[in-house]
């Protein structure tokens, strides 16, 4: 069976066991199954509605072994679903994911795009669903988003889904604003700013609806946006066709594979892309690193938007080829074809480049491939061949109750970079430890949580967010990390500082060395790879006494050796 195929026709029976199918029940087309089957939780996601859109895809396209295709039930439950959506929205126009009155901005934006084009392709427009839609879009217009900017992109293609319904001016008004203001949050590099810097799973988010939305538009200007996006993501894709992870600025590393599909008949870099990414993710098993509800929810709609114009791809590409040659001649010209789109992929180049908005620093060599984040104090990915080597995310202080991180806070560290000869930069960073202390909940904080959320509303969440994902504290605690690369190794030079706290009270701080599990509060990360699996930098407690940990990586033999 087919790639594509394969992974949504495995999907579907887990994501309607999710669904409430009974239509005598009060929550009939819930898609939050801890809600109306488990009862663990007291308010329905909004967030989950969007499934009803995978639904909707797979009714309506015809491909092998598609026992979904124009049955009615399928077609009924995701009216069930749109349904139950316009049920649970809140006056504002607004939805809750994570806690009752949320109000958040991520469930409506998403949920908004899946409803309006759930309509579309089942060819229905009831109009109280077109009312909710257009008040969802309001809400929109009143809370942009700055901090994760993919949620603004899905933001500008929901609002262009539902104008095509409606044909209200005001709607096309506002795609219009949101759509120069979203050019402002692309980096002059192709990233969108996700929590002030590029994060490659959320690059994967933000393709999707910029290509999506160019397929509803045909805007020659939101193209030129993907296509400098992809270019970008290009140089976090990694040998072993991975992409991603703790050097981004959210730690993620799933994918998302539609806008790419999408994009590559006119994007050979695409192409690539999707080549090298999916030689990793269908090699032997599908590898999908993602928990239950980010791939029922979020996942597997992409790959039901990426089946349909993989489908229809192919379909033009047979038109195309069907008069020149025989079958063994097209199958050679395909295979020429993608070795060509690979050597496309940056890692198969030699070079070293900075990303200074992005905070990165890329370099490739024949047998090596490393990506560094100098805003997070020289966390970075190490490639030997086509092989994970080492994975590193620096240093944690235990003290007192307090835990200090390395990769944490303060996104301005002082560095420098010596690139005069290409084959052997020399990279020195300077970064403070910040404390960040974990977040969980209580009784008394969820009473406060959902009472103060029913009171201020979206400006409550916006204090509660800002609190859990950006705000951070600067420690007297330091890291100094010197990274030099050598013909056939690499060494890290790290001290950390001052001596005289380290060593206060004459009792060594706990000092500890990490190679995975960022800090950071990012539900759509920490998800299992097995590349961490052949991660040669291990979790070490280190008996520190203020002088130099030294990290030698030999390339030629991919050994990794830790003194200190």
């Amino acid at each position: 069976m087919k790639r594509y195929e394969k992974v949504v026709l495995e999907l579907m029976p887990r994501l309607l066991s999710c669904l409430d199918r009974d239509p005598d029940s009060s929550t009939y087309g819930s898609f939050d199954r801890n809600y109306w089957m488990y009862r663990t939780v007291d308010f329905p996601s909004g967030i989950l509605q969007q499934n009803c859109y995978t639904l909707a895809l797979v009714y309506a396209n015809d491909f092998e072994n598609n026992i979904y295709f124009k049955n009615p039930l399928i077609k009924k439950w995701a009216l069930a679903a749109v349904q139950y959506w316009h049920k649970i929205q809140h006056k504002d126009g607004s939805f809750d994911e994570y806690w009752k009155y949320e109000s958040g901005l991520p469930p409506t934006v998403f949920s908004t795009v899946a409803i309006s084009e759930t309509l579309r392709i089942l060819e229905v427009k009831p109009k109280k669903i077109l009312r909710s839609l257009t008040n969802a879009c309001g809400y929109m217009a009143r809370n942009p988003e700055r901090l994760a900017v993919n949620q603004e992109v899905a933001a500008v293609c929901a609002i262009y889904s539902v104008y095509l319904h409606t044909k209200n001016p005001k709607l096309l008004n506002l795609f219009e604003k949101k759509l120069r203001s979203l050019k402002k949050f692309q980096s002059p590099e192709g990233f969108f700013y996700e929590q002030k810097g590029a994060d490659a799973g959320y690059l994967t988010v933000s393709i999707h609806y910029l290509a999506l939305l160019f397929v509803l538009s045909n805007r020659l200007d939101v193209k030129e946006m993907c296509d400098n996006a992809i270019n970008f993501l290009s140089y976090m894709v990694h040998p072993d066709g991975t992409l991603g992870g703790i050097y981004g600025s959210r730690n993620t590393e799933y994918f998302m594979p539609a806008g790419l599909v999408i994009m590559a008949n006119s994007n050979n870099l695409a192409h690539a892309i999707l080549e090298k990414t999916n030689n990793f993710r269908f090699k032997n098993i599908t590898h999908l690193p993602v928990d239950e509800r980010y791939l029922l929810h979020y996942v597997a709609s992409s790959y039901a938007l990426a089946l349909v114009h993989n489908i229809k791809s192919k379909k033009n590409n047979k038109t195309i080829t069907s008069t020149q040659g025989n079958k063994r001649m097209q199958k050679e010209k395909i295979m020429n074809k993608r070795s060509e789109n690979l050597r496309l992929l940056p890692y198969t180049h030699i070079f070293t480049k900075k990303f200074p908005d992005a905070g990165l620093l890329v370099i490739s060599e024949p047998k090596m491939y490393c990506i560094i984040n100098i805003k997070k104090g020289g966390v970075f990915k190490l490639y030997s061949g086509e092989k994970l080597l080492a994975n590193d995310l620096g240093y944690r202080i235990k003290e007192k109750g307090t835990i200090y991180y390395s990769e944490y806070g303060n996104e301005n560290p002082s560095f420098s970079i010596n690139v005069s000869n290409v084959s052997k930069p020399r990279l020195t960073i300077k970064k403070f430890f910040s404390p960040k202390k974990p977040i969980n909940i209580t009784p008394l904080k969820k009473f406060i949580l959902t009472t103060c959320s029913y009171i201020f509303g979206t400006r409550f969440r916006t204090l509660v967010k800002t609190a859990a994902l950006i705000k951070s504290e600067k420690s007297n605690f330091w890291l100094h990390r010197t990274i030099t690369f050598q013909n056939e190794s690499i060494l890290i030079e790290d001290k950390i500082g001052p001596r005289e706290l380290i060593t206060k009270k004459k009792q060594m701080q706990k000092i500890v060395r990490v190679s995975s599990q960022s800090v950071k509060l990012i539900p759509s990360s920490k998800f299992f790879n097995i590349t961490e699996l052949t991660n040669k930098i291990e979790r070490k407690v280190i008996n520190y006494n203020g002088g130099s940990i030294n990290t030698l990586i030999d390339l030629k033999h991919d050994v990794v050796n830790v003194t200190y």
